[in-house]
């Protein structure tokens, strides 16, 4: 049995696990992708509201095959680019998306304070990923430089 894909698909975990790591290999294989950090594509879209660069971002974003929003919840969200995540979850609802944010699926909810928000967030898959930053390594020491 093939279990039918849900998106959107949110990749969560701590710094330096590999999460943008494994979006990019999706983005690789998808034939129109689109890749925007999370909170840039939000502001653009916040900023070009009355505008064409708001209708051509929206216009991009439904067409892609594949879109990528990297690093979402760095920055806390103004009421409007809460909404326009939204607007974007629901024009992409059943169509190949990719979150990926350091936070998980609650701490995400609760920057994006909405019941709506979180059942188009838990309706797709969740991959959390854990472990040790794979920069830093296994807690052992850090090489610094002094020049």
């Amino acid at each position: 049995m093939n279990p039918k894909p849900r998106f959107p698909v949110l990749i969560t975990g701590g710094v330096g696990l590999g999460k943008t790591g494994l979006a990019a290999v999706l983005y690789r294989i998808a034939k129109r992708p689109i890749w925007r950090r999370a909170d840039s594509f939000l502001l653009d879209l916040s900023m070009g509201r009355n505008d064409d660069t708001y209708k051509n971002e929206i216009r991009k974003a439904t067409e892609a095959s594949l879109l990528v929003l990297d690093d979402l919840g760095v920055r806390k969200p103004s009421e409007g680019m809460f909404h326009l995540l939204f607007d974007v979850l629901e024009i992409r609802s059943g169509r190949p998306t990719v979150i990926t944010t350091n936070k998980s699926l609650d701490e995400l909810c609760s920057v994006y304070v909405d019941g709506r928000m979180y059942s188009r967030f838990a309706y797709g898959r969740v991959l959390q990923m854990t472990g040790a930053d794979r920069r830093i390594g296994d807690g052992g020491e850090i090489d610094v430089y002094q020049i």
